[in-house]
């Protein structure tokens, strides 16, 4: 009787995080600076849609000086990578880039559609602070390991990429890493920490369940840590999963990834965009506590 009841929630378990991660890996962009003889940055992002503006949540230091010539999106059914599609509108991060969030405001028209994605919504976004250590969390993002690049001509290059989900559960503040001094200091109301040790597999990769060792996070800067939130008697969907933070940092060292809570991203976006303030103070209400 135990034994078919564990089959049966492992069969569950399975089920549902296939669904999780097949409905998130629809809602990540990977971006690469074009700039140069080789593409300096791959990185990635979540999209987002307020209003009528198409945002790019990612993380301050992907975001280069004049992004709008600068950046090519991949997207599922091209691998061409050409600079200025989709048209980045406006982009921002905060004046001395932490915490480490950052934005690309996309043009509306056509961009879902040619990236083959999705947009998540303000409904899928909660403030979960540094994350519940008792819940898995799931780190989303295109790392540089899976990414094959040919490069044609010195504008435009084939992309060939992988993304992945990476699970683990949040660091209990309590057990947060001491971090070098040439970083920033810690924060419980700005970091996130998850344990990522490459000795461990608790990997899925988007095309096909990885059985490796986990790879170097490099290009999951900008990704989303998601966890899921308590849905009581109701039946379970993937939109339960909400997006917390933002992927920032890794120590291969010390075995861990940094990353910031949304709500300064969320706060970055009221700063710029005085006719969504209504809209993001009405959803989070101590947003204007922040500034």
């Amino acid at each position: 009787m135990t034994d078919s009841m564990d089959e049966r929630n492992n069969l569950l378990f399975n089920t549902i995080s296939r669904a999780m991660i097949d409905n998130l890996s629809k809602l990540h962009v990977a971006f690469v600076d074009v700039v140069g003889e080789e593409p300096k940055t791959l990185a990635s992002g979540i999209l987002v849609l307020v209003e009528k503006h198409l945002f790019v949540a990612t993380a301050a230091h992907v975001i280069p000086s004049n992004p709008e010539t600068r950046l090519a999106f991949a997207s599922r059914t091209s691998r061409d990578l050409k600079p200025g599609l989709p048209v980045v509108l406006r982009y921002g991060k905060p004046a001395s880039d932490w915490p480490d969030v950052g934005f690309l405001e996309l043009a509306l028209e056509g961009t879902l559609s040619v990236l083959t994605k999705e947009a998540i919504g303000l409904e899928r976004i909660s403030l979960l602070g540094p994350g519940d250590p008792s819940q898995l969390c799931f780190l989303c993002g295109y790392p540089e390991d899976l990414k094959w690049l040919s490069r044609p001509s010195k504008y435009e290059g084939h992309l060939s990429f992988q993304g992945s989900c990476y699970t683990n559960n949040p660091i209990r503040h309590t057990m947060w890493p001491i971090v070098s001094l040439d970083d920033h200091p810690t924060d419980q109301k700005v970091d996130i920490f998850l344990p990522y040790d490459q000795e461990e597999e608790m990997c899925f990769h988007e095309e096909n369940e990885g059985h490796n060792h986990l790879g170097e996070p490099f290009g999951m800067s900008g990704g989303g840590l998601w966890q899921a939130v308590p849905c009581g008697n109701s039946v379970w969907s993937p939109e339960q999963v909400q997006l917390f933070g933002i992927q920032s940092a890794w120590n291969k060292k010390c075995k861990y990834v940094r990353a910031s809570q949304v709500i300064h991203w969320i706060h970055l976006i009221y700063e710029n965009y005085c006719d969504l303030r209504h809209t993001l103070v009405e959803r989070f209400p101590n947003l204007k506590s922040l500034a």
